[in-house]
C-alpha cells in the first residue's frame, strides 16, 4: 500500500491527503482573522518514526502470533479513536494508551481462540472495527488490573454476512466501512 493509500495513524484519512502546504498556510490565515488570533503557524503533522510508544507488557502466544502485529504503524493506529480529543493527542504526539499488540482475526474461530487467550492470561481484549471511534472505546488506558491489552482488529472478517430482502435486515460484520456497505 503506498504512504497516500495508508490511512492516517494520528487523523481521519489518508496519510498524505488533504490540503497542500499553501492551502494549510491559507486555511490558517483564515482562521487567525476570524478568530482575531493574530499570527499562527501550523504544527507540523506527527510521523511515525517520531512516535514514542510505551514497551509492550505482553506478546502473543506462538499459536496466535502469526494474527498479530506489534508495529509501531499498528499499535499507533490502535490507540486513539477520531474524536476531536483524539486527533489532537495524536497531532502532540501522545501515543500512551497504546496497545501492546494488534490482533486481526480471519475468523469466528481466530476470535474465539484470541478471547480465550486474553481471558485465561488477564489480558484485555479491546474490539476494534473501522477505527472511527468519537466515544473512547478503542482506547487500552486499561489500569492496573490487566496484565496488558490487546486491541482486536475486525477488518479481516468484515463483510455482508446476509441480508433478508423481506424485512430489509443485514446482518454485517464489526470492521465493516461504512463507505464499502
Amino acid at each position: 500500500m503506498s504512504a497516500a493509500a495508508q490511512r492516517s495513524f494520528w487523523g481521519w484519512g489518508r496519510e498524505g491527503a488533504g490540503p497542500d502546504a499553501a492551502q494549510q498556510q491559507a486555511i490558517v490565515r483564515t482562521l487567525a482573522a476570524r478568530f482575531a488570533a493574530g499570527e499562527r503557524t501550523l504544527a507540523p503533522a506527527p510521523r511515525i518514526e517520531d512516535i514514542a510508544l510505551p514497551a509492550a507488557r505482553i506478546s502473543p502466544p506462538a499459536a496466535l502470533a502469526p494474527l498479530c502485529s506489534d508495529t509501531p504503524l499498528d499499535r499507533a493506529s490502535h490507540t486513539w479513536g477520531k474524536s476531536y480529543r483524539d486527533v489532537v493527542r495524536g497531532l502532540r504526539g501522545d501515543f500512551s494508551a497504546a496497545p501492546d499488540f494488534v490482533a486481526r482475526p480471519r475468523d469466528d474461530d481466530d476470535v474465539r481462540a484470541l478471547l480465550d487467550w486474553c481471558g485465561s492470561h488477564d489480558v484485555a481484549a479491546i474490539p476494534y472495527g473501522g477505527g472511527s471511534s468519537v466515544v473512547g472505546g478503542v482506547e487500552a488506558d486499561v489500569g492496573e488490573g490487566w496484565r496488558g491489552a490487546v486491541s482486536l482488529d475486525t477488518t479481516r472478517i468484515a463483510g455482508v454476512r446476509e441480508v433478508d430482502v423481506a424485512s430489509r435486515a443485514a446482518r454485517i460484520s464489526g470492521g465493516t466501512l461504512g463507505p464499502d456497505l
